[in-house]
């Protein structure tokens, strides 16, 4: 019935037609339309690295105490973390639809300031890195030696220093990244026994290897005053080293009186002229 009466009177038809499509028009105008919606929801990543520990370290001492903290912030969906054996810990919040991604992130820095303190010093002094993105993988890029010339800590430390920067300009791989730690580190295995005879701990062990880890400034090359025609000038820097204890030495003697005698003479002998300490024990 109404399909005959358009049919019958076409200019009325076309007049309809014309003010569907101008209101049409105008609601466009006014309505909110997105050009790209939100088809999942906002996304806040913390990242930390803990040189040398194992996934089940950086579960129990790095991711644990932070998702702690994260409770109850506000929008908040759920959170999951992902821990390896290289020494990366990633927690990833999701929030609630329509959230602002900006305050979602001062919201977790602001828990993750609080969770801070109780981090290993190791994690803090690397950096723990906030930022409003998906860990989903856009695309995966490998790089190695087809040739095995090169050991794969060094094409690591290639693509971290020269590989990883160019991609970051590229636009919209901003947040390349490589995979694994990007820094090279090492794992330090002790022995309990050796430590106790030695009257050492695990922090001595650390804090030797840490002062071991550093480069000073020790001066310059060519710098005023310098006699005449000195043109160029060079920086000198040292790498942090222990310095070597007097060594010590432990020495066995007889077993009667005369020999211990004898044999400690010369030892004391010996290490008065080097400076050396030692040490007797009976055989």
């Amino acid at each position: 019935m109404f399909t005959h009466f358009f049919i019958d009177r076409p200019i009325l038809s076309s007049v309809i037609s014309l003010l569907i499509v101008l209101a049409g028009a105008v609601s466009m105008s006014v309505a909110p339309i997105e050009q790209y919606p939100d088809m999942s929801p906002p996304q806040v990543t913390i990242s930390a690295i803990y040189p040398g520990a194992t996934a089940d370290v950086i579960a129990n001492n790095v991711a644990a105490p932070i998702e702690t903290q994260l409770n109850g912030i506000d929008n908040l969906l759920y959170f999951y973390s992902v821990s390896s054996s290289s020494g990366n810990a990633e927690i990833v919040v999701v929030f609630r639809s329509g959230s602002d991604p900006d305050i979602n992130q001062v919201n977790v820095q602001n828990k993750l300031s609080q969770a801070t303190p109780i981090l290993p010093q190791a994690v803090v002094q690397q950096g723990l890195i906030v930022d409003k993105k998906s860990p989903s993988i856009m695309m995966v890029i490998s790089v190695f030696s087809p040739d095995e010339r090169y050991p794969s800590a060094y094409i690591n430390n290639y693509s971290n220093l020269y590989v990883l920067e160019e991609l970051k300009r590229i636009p919209g791989a901003n947040r390349s990244s490589v995979f694994g730690s990007p820094d090279i580190a090492m794992r330090v295995w002790l022995r309990p026994d050796r430590m106790a005879q030695l009257g050492i701990g695990v922090n001595d062990v650390a804090n030797a290897v840490k002062s071991q880890n550093q480069t000073f400034g020790i001066g310059q090359l060519g710098a005023q005053p310098a006699p005449p025609g000195t043109d160029q000038q060079y920086v000198v820097t040292a790498q942090g080293l222990l310095s070597k204890p007097k060594s010590s030495r432990t020495s066995s003697c007889g077993p009667t009186r005369r020999a211990w005698r004898a044999c400690a003479s010369r030892i004391s002998a010996a290490s008065s002229s080097t400076g050396a300490t030692t040490r007797y024990r009976a055989a």
